[in-house]
Parts: structure tokens; C-alpha cells; sequence
């Protein structure tokens, strides 16, 4: 828009910080093997986060995922993920953070 063009410091329209945020653990769940034994994912909480670069307005965002843990809940299995959201018009991340998903056991 002209107010972003002229008032914002990325010239542009971006997506808040913690949209980006949301939309990992849905990215994540979409990562686990489906199992006839997980009768459903949830996002868990967040470890840490920190936001890199702006996602601006008609650029893609790429998630990676490594899993750096898993512990034995008495729901399920807790995944500890190292995540990144990499920007396709950049060599720079949105954003990285180490979220926490539940794989909630039937």
C-alpha cells in the first residue's frame, strides 16, 4: 500500500512475525509419518524464537525442520524441532526458533 510504500522502514507490506510463527506447527505436523498410533499433533509450546527478516508481501516462505529431541510424555511423544523459515528471495531467514510439538498416542 501507499501508507507502507511511504511510512514503513521495508517500503512494503509484510507479515507479522508471528504469523510466520503459526503457521510452523501445521507445516511440522504435516512432517510426521502418519501412524495408526497417533490419534492426533499439537503444537506444544516454544523454546525460543527470533525473528530475522521480514516476510514481505508476495514472497514465499520454505520451512525446514530438524528434530533435536524426543522425550516421553504420558499423552505421547514431545518433539523438540529446530525450525527455520527460509525466505525464497533470500539467503536469509525469517525466522528460527526451537518449537515444541506433542504426537499425541491413541
Amino acid at each position: 500500500s501507499v501508507r507502507c510504500k511511504n511510512e514503513s522502514p521495508f517500503k512494503t507490506t509484510i507479515a507479522h512475525g508471528f504469523l510466520t510463527a503459526s503457521l510452523m506447527p501445521k507445516a511440522f505436523a504435516e512432517v510426521i509419518e502418519d501412524s495408526p498410533r497417533i490419534a492426533s499433533t499439537i503444537n506444544y509450546g516454544i523454546d525460543k524464537l527470533r525473528f530475522l527478516e521480514p516476510v514481505r508481501c508476495n514472497d514465499g516462505v520454505k520451512f525446514q525442520f530438524t528434530v533435536v529431541g524426543i522425550d516421553d510424555k504420558p499423552m505421547g511423544a514431545l518433539y523438540k524441532v529446530e525450525a527455520t523459515a527460509q525466505l525464497k528471495s533470500c539467503e536469509k531467514p525469517a525466522l528460527i526458533g526451537t518449537f515444541l510439538m506433542l504426537a499425541v498416542l491413541k
